[in-house]
């Protein structure tokens, strides 16, 4: 039986949408309605979260429950004309997407297969980004600034800050700022693992 935590704003959407999920999975879908204020009080092991958010609060959401249980894959509702709201939440790492027009046995069938789902409009914005975005972007390099490019090509190269200071002719508190601000846009720990993360 698989655990399904239905996420809304709204108590009677959340409980709404867990009842008719355990209905029409003919119980093999238990599922809990939940505001995202009870979220982390649920205290169970969950295997999908259904977010019917916006997606601001939705992928605070997920990136919470993915801490606290890391196997959790999560499924949202989103308006397929609110194309931010789109990528913001495939930013959040969910994988699953639906309108608020699909059909209620179309989400028990994704739940119960356990794999991906993409309705058709939120499909088409994904592969527009994607089309539209060159290797740069899709590495994450954007997020960079050129100074903080040529540093990260600088410790590439197995230079140390002091190194980098001498090459550039800057302190190394600015050097030792540019490595903070990389590894921050990044999200990476180690020198290593930002380098690795944008050109992989």
């Amino acid at each position: 039986m698989k655990t399904v935590l239905c996420v809304s704003a709204a108590k009677l959407c959340a409980h709404g949408a867990a009842l008719m999920l355990e209905r029409l999975s003919n119980g093999t879908i238990h599922a809990i309605g939940v505001t995202p204020a009870q979220l982390l009080s649920t205290n169970q092991t969950v295997d999908h979260l259904l977010l019917d958010l916006s997606a601001s609060r939705g992928s605070q959401v997920v990136r919470a429950m993915r801490a606290a249980c890391p196997g959790v894959q999560a499924i949202a509702l989103v308006d397929a004309s609110l194309e931010e709201e789109v990528l913001a939440y495939a930013r959040a790492g969910v994988t699953s997407y639906f309108t608020h027009d699909s059909e209620p046995s179309q989400i028990v069938a994704a739940l119960l297969d356990g794999g991906p789902y993409v309705a058709q409009p939120v499909a088409t914005i994904l592969l527009r980004k994607v089309a539209h975005s060159d290797e740069s972007e899709l590495s994450g390099e954007r997020l960079l600034t050129p100074r903080e490019l040529h540093v990260l090509n600088l410790i590439e190269k197995g230079l140390s800050n002091k190194e980098i200071a001498r090459a550039l002719c800057v302190e190394i508190a600015t050097v030792k700022n540019h490595v903070h601000q990389i590894l921050s846009k990044t999200r990476a720990r180690r020198r290593s693992q930002a380098i690795h993360m944008l050109r992989r």
